[in-house]
């Protein structure tokens, strides 16, 4: 059977723009502003959009503008933006592009800000990589986030992984903390000299990759995933322990890394539940195609080949797609589900063909990745 053909066949308009988005179809065969306008016939995606008015001007934003990028509400950015982008807005849907053009104007000031300091710029860099995510880039981008690269280049190129404290009598661990991971103030993600990638970052550079046309930043992508690959980094799972906060001479937890599900043992517990997330975004890398750990991941995932040559995989691997969803399973049902398919399945077996839409597209966008990595070779 043709995955794609049935894809196409059995997806709503939400599968069909991400189809267009991952290159799974000729982006001519389909009018993704008619799909966007069948999406926007629900009310709770109409009201997701319109949460980017917030962004319509830095200096009047209310509040503490960080809050609406940075947050667990559901109008934060870093929480609505994924959601339409799993439903396939992205760059070139006109009403989208309408809507992100907020955050072009808002992105250089966030860098801006933080230019002065030795701060990271942290919520530039959200901003960024969602926009990059989307399919949105610019050359000012670039500029931006080089210094992010060439600092975590640095310590990926330098070849050492002594990240922890291990003086026991180390003098600002506090007793109640006794046994935790202490960073070294050098590895510090965010005031460190040699700073550890935090995931945000990682994220950031695989999205621009495809983007930059120099070949000497794209190598030094590349030797930041060759680091986050080996056996010495992956000891950490990605996640860095507590730094020193020397202002407020007080710890804090570490944003995490890029820990690989799969990269020893099985998937478990959180593991399971952002596995797909960040296999595919890693799948961006020609770097971690080429590895084992990839080759690991598409053997796992092949298990869950259904008699039909689509995919089913289990709900551990998918609770992502209902979290952070502002409109149920109704709305997803009407997204990813066509119209035929919507009327002809009982409402018990609606979750079912969900749920094999969502891994069969899972795995169309990591096999034809793998298939475009292995011609450019």
């Amino acid at each position: 059977m043709d995955r794609i053909q049935w894809l196409a066949e059995n997806g709503g308009p939400a599968l069909k723009l991400r189809m267009i988005k991952e290159a799974l179809v000729n982006k001519y065969d389909f009018d993704a502003d008619k799909l966007a306008d069948a999406l926007l016939r629900d009310d709770r995606i109409r009201k997701t959009l319109g949460y980017f008015y917030a962004f319509y001007n830095f200096d009047v934003m209310r509040n503490n503008p960080y809050d609406l990028i940075h947050n667990c509400y559901e109008n934060c950015l870093e929480m609505f933006m994924p959601f339409l982008t799993r439903l396939g807005f992205h760059a070139g849907v006109t009403v989208f592009n309408q809507r992100v053009l907020y955050l072009r104007n808002i992105y250089p000031r966030l860098f801006e800000i933080s230019a002065g300091s030795n701060a990271m710029p942290f919520h530039g860099i959200i901003v960024t990589k969602l926009m990059l995510k989307a399919g949105y880039f610019d050359a000012e981008m670039e500029t931006h986030i080089r210094k992010q690269l060439d600092a975590v280049h640095k310590t990926a190129t330098l070849g050492r992984y002594d990240f922890y404290e291990t003086d026991k009598a180390f003098i600002r661990q506090p007793k109640r903390w006794k046994g935790f991971l202490i960073l070294k103030d050098m590895y510090n993600p965010y005031t460190g000299t040699l700073p550890l990638p935090i995931i945000y970052v990682i994220e950031l550079l695989l999205y621009i990759r495809e983007y930059i046309g120099d070949e000497t930043t794209r190598d030094k992508i590349d030797d930041v995933m060759r680091f986050i690959l080996s056996p010495e980094y992956q000891k950490t799972r990605g996640d860095y322990g507590w730094h020193w906060d020397a202002d407020k001479k007080t710890y804090h937890a570490t944003t995490g890394g890029f820990g690989l599900p799969l990269y020893k043992g099985g998937l478990v517990g959180k593991e399971a539940w952002g596995f797909l997330s960040l296999l595919e975004t890693a799948s961006l890398s020609p770097v971690v195609r080429a590895s084992e750990w990839f080759a690991k991941c598409l053997s796992h995932l092949g298990q869950y080949e259904t008699y039909r040559g689509t995919y089913l995989f289990p709900d551990n691997l998918l609770s992502h797609l209902t979290h952070q969803s502002p409109g149920g399973m109704e709305t997803l049902y009407r997204a990813f589900l066509s119209e035929d398919a919507f009327t002809a399945v009982k409402r018990s077996d609606r979750r079912l063909l969900l749920h094999e839409l969502y891994s069969t597209l899972y795995m169309a966008v990591l096999l034809n990745r793998r298939k475009i990595g292995s011609s450019q070779q």
